[in-house]
């Protein structure tokens, strides 16, 4: 074999190689970042939504600490805080995800039923120990299911952390295999 055509093969086996080496970090830069981005915005709309959930939470105990109960305002924040339930649920959810909103639910259905009492009643529910209870039980349930999804965040930076090492390993790899071949 002339040396022209030794230097032809080698060439286009680096060159193939350098091919197959760049098609192989964009793929996986692609499908590291569309996870990642799908798995982060998930839990941040969750988070945003428990976020809204204790704001109203806050603006419910509020009027519920007044005087006279404004009745029209608290059903708006009612479903206002329903909303943000909602709209937690939305998207790609597990069972566990599905599990703490059905328990944040549940304790918000609790919770609520102080707040449909007559005013008199009401304002004596404060010093009522089952009030406090399910309020506490209430921030409890949205506390945990803001930690699962941090605790998910951080799940997915690991795997995404581990995956870019895989990824430049087997780089540095192709990079060293150039070489070698090169030389």
């Amino acid at each position: 074999m002339k040396l022209r055509s030794r230097f032809f093969f080698s060439s286009s086996a680096l060159m193939a190689l350098a091919l197959l080496g760049l098609l192989l970090g964009i793929f996986s830069v692609l499908m590291l970042t569309s996870t990642q981005n799908q798995q982060m915005t998930r839990n941040l709309r969750t988070i945003e939504a428990t976020v809204g959930m204790r704001q109203e939470l806050g603006i419910q105990v509020v009027m519920m600490l007044r005087k006279r109960l404004d009745r029209v305002e608290l059903k708006a924040s009612d479903q206002r805080f329903r909303k943000w339930l909602l709209r937690a649920s939305e998207g790609d959810l597990d069972d566990a995800d599905r599990q703490a909103l059905a328990d944040v639910e549940r304790t918000y259905a609790r919770f609520d039923t102080f707040a449909d009492k007559r005013d008199d009643v009401r304002r004596n529910t404060f010093d009522d120990n089952n009030f406090v209870v399910n309020l506490q039980a209430l921030r409890d349930s949205l506390n945990a299911l803001q930690q699962r999804c941090v605790t998910a965040i951080e799940h997915t930076q690991e795997n995404s952390r581990q995956r870019a090492w895989i990824v430049s390993s087997l780089l540095g790899m192709m990079g060293v295999a150039l070489l070698l071949i090169g030389f």
